[in-house]
């Protein structure tokens, strides 16, 4: 623990003596980029990402993925009239939690710890451009998954391995970012490279042991046409994971599944066994077009489009590709900011997330390599496209912000509808769910000399509105997965629920640094709507918690401190 505590120490030092930059000129204030910078880049549970996706301002969206392209930095820092070079830096502490209650997803489970440390920054010169770094190392523990041994689950879905007992999984993670921008001959160049490490375990038999890795490498390019900003930026990205499932107790065997969609699994593959091992690859290529209007006007616009594509393999333990996706996301975003004087500001933003993934089932031979030595290998020979998965997010928002000397207040209003549509081999299986989420937000500031608190309280509300469960086993000879990978997370979407959030920071200068901190808590209270259950018989039986297959209450609780200091 001593070892554990001195390396925490160190590393936060080292990271907020190396980084540098002058934080507040990308993100609005520093509990922005604080947000921004620690939970954007990789969130450490699924409940973290669903309460930062409902606490969402209507600005940081546009301001985060602004500075995702590297030369953003460098343009916001070359001002005519700023000092030789500009130096500051944040470094942040924080734990979070989360709990549910009732309907849940099995590969995510059903709660979750984590500690995070870390610090970012910048380091901007007037003539050699500008430098910027993000390090930071997580721990923690995901309660309850069951039937998954996945990390990162949704990455690699439907084509998971699992076992049928579950667990408790605890991980340790690391992230590093790097990035450099400068001017030449009136255009802004820049590169960005970052690296994050997981390494998780299950202490229970059988025992889980899993190895990830996201490689990530992108070039932006900036350009003022007139004084109307252009950006482009792409990159290519690398995600290795190695899954390892044995038991610990000499001679103990188990069943370890090979799914691939709706409670199917490869049988050949998923034998009684003392252990499974399984690689998974992912090669990601991502670009982004942006364009920010002047922003020294009352009518102010900013649009982007982007576009990923996901190419997922699988690696069995005797080494071949059963199975494979193509994931392709579209994002378009657009924010209108209007600010009739200097105390009002009124936007409005919309904002979707185009997701559609196809995946593979390869046919593989085995053949006779070698005569002379008797020795065969395995080889695709045809690959059939069944599965197909499209989630549609869509979001409207508006806001109005005023401010009165040193206090801001703000209300934001908006719609959120999302659909979700999963099939497989033409229709034979399909499963649906469409919600649409109103919510209203309430913003207070209050900006002192030396002291700032900014708070604000969410509402909102999710409502189901399509959905269908249409999955029945042809072959009824067999026991099958579907209750736990088919209806189960159809059941969780199908939830009509209220939602409750708030945030408050609290900051404090002391000569030049600033230090504060920071919590925020979300509360959604709901109940699956009541024709969504399982009428089937449950193929197996499972040691981990499971949801009911009836219908029930939808509840998740999710909060985090942190506490922080700016130089």
């Amino acid at each position: 623990m001593r070892k554990i505590l001195l390396s925490i120490i160190s590393l936060f030092s080292l990271a907020t003596v190396v980084l540098a930059q002058q934080m507040t000129s990308g993100y609005g204030n520093i509990n922005e980029a604080l947000k921004a910078h620690s939970s954007a880049k990789f969130t450490l549970s699924p409940a973290e990402q669903r309460a930062y996706g409902v606490m969402s301002d209507v600005g940081l969206q546009s301001r985060v993925t602004l500075n995702s392209n590297p030369v953003f930095m460098q343009i916001t820092n070359v001002k005519p009239d700023s000092a030789a070079q500009q130096l500051s830096a944040v470094g942040y502490i924080g734990i979070a939690g989360a709990d549910t209650e009732g309907d849940f997803m099995p590969y995510e489970g059903n709660g979750s710890t984590d500690y995070r440390v870390g610090a970012f920054g910048e380091y901007a010169t007037k003539h050699s451009g500008t430098l910027a770094g993000h390090i930071q190392y997580a721990r923690g523990k995901h309660r309850n998954i069951g039937w998954s041994a996945m990390r990162l689950p949704e990455l690699y879905l439907p084509y998971i391995s699992t076992d049928s007992c579950g667990g408790d999984f605890k991980f340790d993670s690391y992230y590093a970012e790097g990035s450099y921008a400068f001017d030449l001959n009136g255009w802004t160049l820049g590169a960005k490279a970052s690296f994050y490490g997981e390494q998780s375990y299950r202490l229970t038999d059988p025992r889980a042991l899993n190895n990830t890795t996201w490689l990530r490498f992108n070039a932006g390019v900036g350009k003022y046409i007139g004084r109307h900003l252009l950006m482009f930026d792409a990159g290519y990205g690398r995600n290795k994971q190695h899954m390892q499932l044995r038991y610990w107790r000499p001679g103990q065997q188990d069943r370890f599944f090979v799914c691939y969609g709706f409670g199917l699994y490869d049988t050949r593959q998923s034998a009684v066994s003392f252990g499974k091992s399984r690689m998974y690859y992912v090669d990601e290529v991502n670009m982004r077009m942006q364009y920010l209007s002047p922003q020294d006007k009352p009518l102010s616009l900013y649009a982007s489009v982007g576009y990923t594509h996901d190419h997922m393999e699988t690696e069995e333990s005797d080494i071949y590709n059963l199975y494979e996706s193509k994931t392709s996301v579209l994002t378009p975003q657009l924010m209108l900011t209007y600010s009739p004087c200097r105390s009002w500001t009124f936007r409005f933003a919309a904002s979707a997330e185009l997701q559609r993934r196809n995946g593979y089932e390869n046919i593989i031979e085995e053949y006779l390599a070698d005569v002379d030595y008797n020795s065969y290998d395995f080889r695709v020979i045809d690959s059939q496209q069944n599965y197909k998965r499209d989630v549609t997010d869509v979001l409207l928002a508006v806001s109005a912000a005023h401010r009165m000397g040193s206090v801001e207040v703000a209300l934001q209003g908006g719609l959120a509808t999302n659909r979700y549509d999963e099939k497989y081999n033409g229709g034979i299986y399909s499963i649906q769910v469409s919600t649409c989420t109103p919510h209203i937000k309430a913003v207070l500031g209050w900006h002192g000399k030396r002291d700032a608190i900014d708070f604000s309280m969410l509402y909102a509300h999710q409502g189901v509105g399509t959905h269908l469960y249409d999955v029945t086993m042809q072959n009824t000879k067999i026991k099958h997965l579907d209750f736990q990978h088919a209806f189960a997370p159809y059941a969780y979407r199908a939830a009509d629920c209220n939602q409750f959030a708030m945030e408050l920071t609290w900051r404090h200068k002391i000569g030049k640094m600033w230090v504060g901190l920071g919590g925020d808590l979300c509360v959604t209270n709901g109940n699956r709507v009541s024709d969504a259950v399982y009428s089937g018989n449950i193929g197996f039986d499972s040691t981990a918690p499971m949801l009911s297959a009836e219908a029930g209450k939808h509840k998740e609780r999710y909060g985090s401190l942190k506490a922080f200091v700016a130089f």
